[in-house]
């Protein structure tokens, strides 16, 4: 069996028109060495866990390495596993009306990579699942992911159950030619719908999902204690995907997820809310654990406007 860096440098041998150089917007080519190489020689190296770093400028991290570990203990727990469901449904659907051709799946600000790695195993597993050739119609896929912190990447390269293309990229210059993704995610993360449906093809779909009203209001009541930061609106968010793209699907998603005491200072880590939270009330844990929280999403479905 190849190596992860083989198979990865394979896989984009396989898709050698998807990526651009970040720097001059050429077409890289992966050589020998694992190295992408484009024609101005700009050089960009695969690591040993088979991820690309193509970010052209310094970044400084907004979340922490140990924000990320949580989430991916989190996610592995099954915390987000209705929401995978749904997204799993809407990626199969649109797969039937783009006919044999290989579906490309873009999660767009992927963080640790939980959310495109559970998707990867579910779909691949669905296609590999029936009888017969002609069942199948031959599909393939290609994954990619993309977040701009390098420690979310890692973790991502290093855990994932399939062959993801993992990039350490910014997602206001991603590092893909135009029309080359049939779908793109984006999860409970910030958006650039210009650079979406730059790489988005024309028949593609831009799914993105929201945090709604009473999303972890368990967390919101311990962390702000009366607080205003306790409400919470998605709406400028909504409008602002219905001003940039036309929206063919909306739906709700709302469940209550069972917490243990080892999983609940996990979820604690994970979530930004923490930040501004009363730190000396979280320190004597001056609160009583929930049993249960509430997970509130709005799955938003949109295509390229006219």
């Amino acid at each position: 069996m190849l190596k992860k860096k083989d198979r990865i440098s394979k896989l984009i041998m396989e898709n050698k028109g998807i990526l651009k150089c970040p720097l001059c917007g050429k077409q890289m080519q992966i050589q020998a060495s694992s190295s992408l190489t484009c024609k101005s020689k700009h050089c960009f190296d695969l690591s040993k866990k088979g991820y690309l770093n193509l970010l052209t400028s310094h970044y400084d991290a907004v979340y922490s390495k140990d924000l990320f570990e949580a989430r991916h203990q989190v996610c592995r727990a099954g915390f987000f596993d209705p929401l995978m469901d749904v997204l799993e449904e809407i990626i199969k659907k649109h797969q039937h009306k783009v006919g044999d051709r290989k579906l490309a799946v873009f999660d767009a600000g992927c963080g640790e990579g939980s959310h495109l790695s559970s998707l990867t195993r579910r779909l691949v597993a669905a296609d590999e699942g029936k009888s017969t050739e002609k069942e199948t119609g031959k599909k393939e896929y290609f994954f990619a992911g993309a977040d701009i912190s390098k420690e979310s990447i890692h973790i991502a390269a290093g855990s994932d159950g399939g062959d993801i293309l993992w990039c350490v990229a910014d997602l206001a210059k991603l590092p893909f030619h135009n029309g080359s993704f049939d779908v793109i995610l984006n999860i409970l993360s910030p958006a650039n719908y210009l650079e979406f449906t730059r790489v988005l093809r024309n028949d593609g779909i831009i799914v993105k999902v929201f945090p709604d009203s009473r999303y972890l209001m368990e967390l919101r009541n311990i962390l702000y204690h009366g607080k205003e930061n306790i409400s919470y609106s998605n709406d400028r968010m909504v409008d602002y995907f219905a001003q940039k793209l036309t929206v063919t699907d909306t739906r709700k998603i709302t469940y209550s997820f069972e917490i243990s005491r080892e999983l609940f200072p996990q979820l604690m880590k994970m979530t930004p809310l923490t930040w501004g939270a009363d730190e000396a009330r979280l320190e004597v844990r001056d609160f009583e654990m929930p049993t249960h929280i509430t997970v509130d999403l709005t799955v938003m479905t949109g295509i390229m406007k006219e």
